[in-house]
This record gives C-alpha cells, structure tokens and sequence, in this order.
C-alpha cells in the first residue's frame, strides 16, 4: 500500500495499526515500504523469526524523485497531508 492510498477509507494511524497487527501475524515474510516511515515503523511489530524484506527506490533513482524526499522527512513527523501537495 503506497502513502498516497493508505487515508482512503479510514484516517492514517488507523490504517497503520491495522497493518501492524498483520504484521505482528505473519509467519513468514513481511514486505514494507522503506520510503514511508510509518509503513517501515512495522518491523517492530514483526515477531522474531519472521522475514523482513523492504522495497523502494534504488538509489541511484533516488535524485530523480526530489519531491519523495521532501515527503518523507515531512511524514516522519505524522502531518496526515505532504506539504508539497494541493
């Protein structure tokens, strides 16, 4: 689930504790987001023994993407919108 999608249906921390306790489920692998640090936060909630995996930019790719970096320490601070967007 990118950022973008995850304050659709119910507020964002809402979203995330429930993806948290699916983490905190999953016996065998969990993939996160290593660009949003609330969705990178849920290692925490992964039980030892279960696989992390991450996904996200190369980052040789990254310098193309300037605006994610700007997101990202913006959403590292929880403000539910990205001051870059309208």
């Amino acid at each position: 689930m990118l950022r973008d999608q995850l304050d659709r249906s119910v507020k964002i921390d809402t979203t995330r504790r429930m993806l948290s306790t699916v983490a905190a489920a999953t016996t065998k692998t969990v993939v996160l987001n290593r660009e949003d640090p609330r969705i990178r936060s849920l290692a925490q909630a992964v039980q030892p023994g279960t696989n992390i995996s991450y996904f996200g930019l190369n980052d040789e790719l990254r310098s193309t993407f300037p605006q994610t970096t700007s997101c990202a320490a913006a959403w590292a601070h929880a403000p539910p919108i990205c001051p870059t967007q309208t």
